[in-house]
């Protein structure tokens, strides 16, 4: 391996070692869970900051002594320009570059950082999906490419990882926006067909005239809101979602069977079963005469408002 690759391998990879930093530092994931990644993250912010520090005096030496940063040099001039800014020893062989990020490099990835996030806030708008990030990796790819062809790895590099740091940011991004979401309901098969009851019962879907809740279909929210409680320990632990129960009203306008259909948390999914099975209507009439009939009531458990609302759904 040459000089000129070793150069480029140990600038890559000392640029590389800050992606955790950053991924810690935008709560991807909760680091201190985990003995072990703490030490990989100690051990990472301890040599980084070496290499910072030690980046950052050899640069300022080296600018001091006259050597340009290749910022606005030509590409046939930024190799150049690298090799001669590394210092020799004193038997006139070239050092290891242990500065590995330089001012040039580290330069391109906060500069570059600006342009790429932008494009990709624009394209991110006109595209969705799980995709869409790799597809704009194609056109940062191919500059990547160009820029290092044409004896730019500085820029090219710089690019690389600006690209890098917008995915982190993005990832913190939809993972606050997931952390802010209802929790993820628990589906289920159950359809209102699956109701327990005797075999000699085919509740109806829909009747002349549907069973009613006292005081008519519109008092029924406001019922809801105020009997059914929020749990107190899922109130304690913020949770919070939707939950639909399918029941059927008898022909004395009592509750047969409830079901759950969707449900969140086991406290507020029993509340809502229990509530449900409660409730009196008026019975549903087809032909003249009172028959059984199916219904679904859909009720979101929210802290929306800063305060723990029950409320039901359309």
């Amino acid at each position: 391996m040459t000089n000129k690759i070793r150069v480029r391998v140990i600038w890559l990879v000392a640029t590389l070692c800050y992606l955790p930093l950053f991924a810690y530092a935008l709560d991807i994931e909760s680091v201190l869970r985990d003995l072990g990644k703490g030490l990989l993250l100690l051990a990472v912010i301890l040599s980084g900051l070496i290499l910072f520090i030690i980046g950052f005096f050899k640069s300022l030496a080296a600018l001091t002594k006259g050597v340009t940063s290749d910022f606005g040099t030509s590409p046939a001039s930024e190799n150049n320009a690298e090799t001669s800014s590394l210092p020799a020893s004193a038997a006139g062989n070239e050092l290891p570059p242990v500065a590995a990020v330089t001012w040039a490099i580290a330069g391109r990835i906060f500069f570059l950082f600006l342009p790429v996030l932008v494009a990709w806030s624009v394209v991110s708008a006109f595209i969705a999906g799980a995709w869409h990030y790799v597809v704009f990796g194609l056109p940062v790819l191919a500059a990547g490419l160009y820029l290092w062809r044409t004896n730019r790895p500085n820029s090219a590099v710089g690019l690389a990882v600006s690209y890098a740091l917008v995915g982190l940011v993005s990832a913190a991004i939809w993972e606050a926006r997931q952390n802010n979401q209802p929790s993820s309901p628990r589906l289920y098969t159950s359809r209102i067909s699956d109701l327990s009851l005797p075999d000699s019962v085919k509740p109806y879907t829909y009747v002349e005239h549907m069973p009613q809740f006292a005081g008519g279909d519109d008092a029924l929210p406001h019922y809801v809101q105020q009997e059914l409680r929020y749990p107190a320990e899922a109130r304690a632990n913020q949770a919070h979602g939707v939950v639909k129960v399918g029941y059927a009203v008898g022909t004395d306008g009592r509750v047969l069977a409830a079901q759950l259909m969707q449900g969140f948390d086991a406290g507020c999914d029993s509340a809502a079963l229990q509530f449900v099975r409660n409730l009196t209507f008026s019975p549903g009439i087809q032909n003249n005469k009172p028959v059984v009939v199916a219904k679904t009531l859909t009720v979101e458990f929210s802290f929306a408002s800063g305060t723990p609302e029950v409320r039901v759904l359309p």
